[in-house]
């Protein structure tokens, strides 16, 4: 049986250093401990320390252990800088002050939580941060001052001067998805390779799912029912060449009800980019005029049109690419994998998206009569990619791959 949980696997590290396994929501990701470290070496103004994800995380937190003040209370904020260093692009501040009593009031020293409250802040894999524990009393306490046990990272002494041979004892909390299930379909640009569903109609209503995992930036398509070149009958759910998620679609006559603005863009976008080599859950729903997109479960964009669109074209359905100017010719086809695309005949709500996501559907379930299509993309072989409601097949065109998911 497929399983599409998220599951977080990661290796040892050093001792003194985990990397922890996870489950769906914010788990303890890096785990560098206080064991055999000096943990009585004053913060002074700031203290720091670069470190590597191992894929793509959404941060909620980062702990520092401190020890505070003998006499004093102290306060502290964390800052998260792009790159080895504090000299990169300053992502953010932490949404929270930490504020300690002193030793002498009885307060004990601990790992103290900074959370990070942006839902857009996303950490790359592989590519180094830094953090800056900033203190902004008077005086400050000491941190846990590790020998080097932490090899994706080094301690940045005032916050400042690399320091290779150290690392500061802190742990981070993350959300990462992994790949949904064993099997994935790869497309190529260079090939210009996809699935043609044929014809496939749209609901008046809908939900439209699919998991990917982009491999390049640029404008690429993902779901469509979409001529390139025509403004009437759009429908698409794309990658913008920031490689965030949008979705457009018009009617009959090329109305679009104020989904495209020649100003402002794509009405319904994502508010980030989506990470690259990494998976991503995206879903689009209409309920009448409603039009909201989900991504990894989170209502991302929502925008009302000024009338009710309905789609009429006769193009064909495809995963991956859209027909071109031409008329024949694929158009922006899509350069990763793709798994789990799902047709429903019905807007689904929120909890039923997050609900189902990262699970299987297997039939009989009280959801199934409004699965329109779907295509698990498991098949492994062959050159049509199964729909489990045994309506519309899918023919893989210029050689799409059957990929192991991860």
């Amino acid at each position: 049986m497929k399983h599409l949980a998220k599951l977080f696997l990661y290796g040892a590290l050093a001792c003194g250093t985990t990397l922890v396994t996870g489950q769906a929501h914010a788990a303890l990701l890096i785990n560098v401990d206080t064991a055999g470290c000096d943990t009585n070496v004053a913060i002074n103004n700031a203290i720091g320390q670069s470190f590597r994800v191992n894929a793509a995380t959404s941060l909620e937190s980062i702990e520092i252990w401190i020890k505070p003040n003998l006499y004093y209370t102290t306060s502290y904020t964390l800052e998260l800088y792009e790159g080895e260093g504090t000299s990169g692009t300053h992502l953010g501040t932490s949404a929270t002050t930490v504020t300690l009593g002193s030793q002498s009031d009885g307060t004990p020293s601990g790992f103290q939580a900074f959370s990070f409250a942006n839902p857009g802040l996303v950490l790359q894999a592989s590519h180094a941060y830094t953090f800056r524990l900033v203190r902004s009393s008077a005086y400050s306490g000491a941190f846990s001052h590790c020998g080097n046990v932490y090899p994706d990272g080094n301690e940045y002494w005032l916050g400042y001067s690399s320091d290779s041979s150290h690392d500061v004892a802190f742990r981070l909390y993350g959300t990462q998805a992994s790949a949904p299930g064993a099997r994935a379909l790869q497309l190529s640009s260079s090939t210009g390779s996809y699935v043609d569903v044929g014809s496939l109609s749209i609901p008046e209503n809908f939900t439209i799912e699919a998991w990917v995992k982009p491999e390049s930036e640029g404008t690429q398509m993902i779901l469509t029912k979409d001529y390139g070149c025509v403004a009437a009958n759009q429908f698409r759910l794309q990658l913008e060449p920031t490689n965030k998620a949008a979705f457009m679609m018009s009617d009959g006559a090329a109305a679009d009800g104020g989904l495209w603005s020649a100003s402002l863009s794509y009405k319904l976008q994502s508010s980030s980019a989506l990470p690259l080599s990494a998976w991503s859950h995206l879903a689009v729903t209409k309920s009448g005029n409603v039009f909201t997109l989900y991504v990894n479960g989170t209502a991302e964009a929502t925008y009302t049109t000024s009338v009710n669109l309905l789609h009429s074209g006769t193009q064909p359905f495809q995963m991956g690419s859209r027909v071109g100017c031409s008329g024949t010719a694929p158009d922006l086809t899509f350069n990763g994998l793709i798994d789990e695309v799902r047709v429903w005949s019905v807007a689904r709500t929120q909890a039923d998206i997050d609900a189902n996501m990262s699970s299987p559907l297997f039939s009989p379930n009280p959801a199934w009569p409004d699965l329109k299509a779907y295509w698990r993309l498991d098949d492994g072989s062959a050159t049509v990619a199964r729909d489990e409601r045994n309506a519309y097949p899918g023919t893989l065109v210029n050689g799409p791959v059957w990929f192991m998911a991860n």
